[in-house]
């Protein structure tokens, strides 16, 4: 069992050290409920370590070691937005080294909802790819730094 102790709830929530002892939805239930703030570390035999950041029990970010539909992606399937425009405003993120949804938003005045709504998706997408991990070990880490790619609760 990985213990979960953290600022602001109960100490010594008990969860399971591994995902094939449980579901993952069953592990972020528990830190909702916990209304827990870190990262769920989830290593696979493989070696490779994904994390699901969590902030006061919501999920804020994915990281995935492997593929995963990028916002231009979603966005794309969505038709929320023509190709050209798309190009355009990746290569500007990429130049400014900025997130590619704040340049939309700032520049090239995509609605904030449009582009809330292409995060969750592309969350939702990454949280059923780790679905699909048969088995790993899991770790609570409650200091580690958020990814700035983080949503942030306000677009909840």
């Amino acid at each position: 069992m990985a213990r979960c102790a953290a600022f602001g709830y109960r100490s010594g929530m008990q969860l399971p050290g591994r995902l094939s002892a449980t579901t993952l939805g069953d592990v972020l239930g528990a830190l909702h409920r916990e209304r827990a703030s870190g990262a769920l570390e989830i290593v696979e035999r493989t070696g490779r370590i994904h994390r699901v950041h969590v902030a006061a029990g919501l999920v804020s970010a994915v990281e995935l070691d492997r593929s995963s539909p990028s916002l231009a992606d979603v966005l794309r399937q969505e038709d929320s937005l023509d190709e050209a425009t798309l190009r355009r405003s990746l290569l500007r993120a990429l130049a400014q080294n900025r997130l590619h949804g704040e340049v939309l938003v700032t520049e090239f005045r995509l609605s904030p909802e449009v582009v809330g709504r292409a995060v969750r998706t592309q969350l939702r997408h990454r949280l059923t790819a780790l679905e699909n991990v048969p088995d790993a070990e899991l770790r609570f880490r409650v200091a580690i730094r958020t990814p700035r790619e983080a949503l942030c609760l306000v677009l909840l």
